[in-house]
């Protein structure tokens, strides 16, 4: 499958609940060894180095460009704008990264 112009996109598997192979073709399509490759791995990887070497300002690039976003500062982020929630937020971001 092509889109408008030309490049190649992914196919899509379409399943039936009613076949009789249904339950092991869908086993096979969520597991992670089927997706893992070392595209993925070196995808992420580099997300991780960016955000341990970066910081803050790599982890609000990411966030601005996966959630579509254009925050030049967390506090925009933020609902929730209690005392120390920064420093919870950070701790938080700090502890899932190291």
């Amino acid at each position: 499958m092509s889109d408008a112009d030309g490049k190649q996109l992914c196919d899509i598997l379409r399943l039936n609940a009613g076949d009789s192979r249904f339950s092991a073709a869908l086993d096979t399509l969520i597991s992670w060894d089927s997706v893992s490759n070392t595209d993925v791995e070196g995808i992420v990887s580099a997300i991780i180095t960016d955000v341990r070497q970066q910081g803050d300002s790599a982890l609000l690039e990411y966030t601005n460009r996966f959630d579509r976003r254009d925050c030049s500062d967390f506090y925009e982020l933020c609902i929730d704008k209690e005392p120390f929630f920064y420093l919870k937020l950070t701790l938080c971001i700090y502890c899932t990264i190291h």
